[in-house]
């Protein structure tokens, strides 16, 4: 094959990587945080939240979180957690601020899952560190987050899998069709 009908063939797969890339690093612009947009994967804030939801997350400070929470809101926050098992590795929470602790002039945010009977215990610190924060959840769209899911399980990379290996087999079919009818050298 030449290489102006492999760029030809190749083309549209990188033209929708790109533009999938692109839409991940705007929203990370505009929501001015690393985790724009998450699926939820716990029943924990139940029934706010539930598997399969979509939340979109806006990085925000503490001191935002704060001022909520002294007028009487209890923002849903994201937020780095780490378990006595995986110290290096933070799994992502979401969970409601139900409390602030200050240490020595600086604030702690006291979290709980909706579903969950006790506030969250937190390794080495009184509760979750401005550090750790990720933002809050500004908007939810239900059942929507079952498409992450599915995509990040093994069925889902096994189906991407499969749609591309399909691609590359048409693609290597069709310039064999091609040579054995002449179109090409």
């Amino acid at each position: 094959m030449r290489l102006k009908t492999i760029l030809k063939n190749i083309f549209p797969v990188l033209l929708i990587l790109s533009l999938i890339l692109a839409f991940w690093f705007s929203l990370s612009i505009i929501f001015s945080t690393s985790q724009p947009i998450l699926a939820v994967t716990s029943e924990s804030m139940k029934p706010t939240l539930n598997v399969g939801d979509l939340i979109v997350v806006k990085g925000v400070s503490i001191g935002e979180v704060l001022k909520d929470f002294n007028n009487g809101v209890e923002d849903i926050v994201v937020f780095y957690a780490y378990t006595p098992n995986n110290l290096k590795n933070p799994t992502v929470i979401v969970h409601r601020v139900v409390g602030v602790v200050w240490v020595d002039g600086k604030p702690y945010l006291k979290t709980k899952g909706d579903n969950n009977p006790i506030a969250d215990p937190w390794l080495g610190t009184p509760g979750l560190p401005e550090e750790n924060l990720v933002g809050k959840v500004v908007a939810v769209i239900p059942m929507v987050g079952w498409l992450i899911l599915f995509f990040k399980s093994p069925y889902g990379v096994f189906t991407i899998s499969l749609c591309l290996a399909f691609y590359i087999f048409t693609l290597i079919f069709r310039a064999r069709k091609a040579k054995r009818i002449g179109l090409m050298e």
